[in-house]
């Protein structure tokens, strides 16, 4: 729900710095709209903060297994990607 946003925020906040560097009224406008957008994110935060999700039993072994399955993942995909490229 936010991670889509985050590129966006970025760039109207950078637009923003720079405005603010050449003529302060338009950034005040800019402005503006980059806090919309970071309302927007800050409610969806608030929100799911309000969540309690317990993650008991999950240690440091799973998570290293879990990251490390993701890993092989990857490689066997870019393998395989790269084996059908060669057969064309």
């Amino acid at each position: 729900m936010i991670l889509g946003f985050v590129p966006l925020t970025m760039a109207l906040g950078f637009l923003l710095a720079a405005a603010g560097f050449v003529f302060w009224p338009l950034a005040s406008v800019l402005a503006w709209f980059v806090n919309i957008v970071l309302s927007y994110e800050i409610g969806v935060i608030t929100l799911f903060s309000r969540f309690y999700l317990p993650v008991s039993g999950f240690g440091s072994l799973a998570a290293f297994l879990f990251y490390y399955a993701i890993l092989l993942w990857v490689i066997m995909s870019a393998r395989a990607r790269k084996k059908n490229e060669e057969a064309r």
